[in-house]
């Protein structure tokens, strides 16, 4: 009888980790969705973020530039 329980324990913990990891990537799909980004952390896709931040702050650094430039007709 002890190594039915045994088994069944082992069964149940191999069930609610599978249970676990199927929230986990819900709650990933979730936040995916809500948010409209594929990339939401670094865990996501660690090389897209970086090419994603390094983007912005081109981005940025160019509506920078452009309302720093004085036209002819503006003096």
């Amino acid at each position: 009888m002890s190594g039915l329980s045994v088994n069944s324990i082992s069964g149940s913990l191999a069930a609610a980790h599978r249970v676990q990891r199927t929230f986990a990537s819900l709650a990933n799909t979730m936040t995916q969705l809500s948010t409209g980004q594929r990339i939401n952390s670094a865990k996501d896709d660690p090389a897209g973020l970086i090419a994603q931040e390094l983007l912005r702050s081109e981005i940025a650094a160019s509506n920078a530039a452009a309302k720093n430039t004085v036209l002819p007709q503006d003096c």
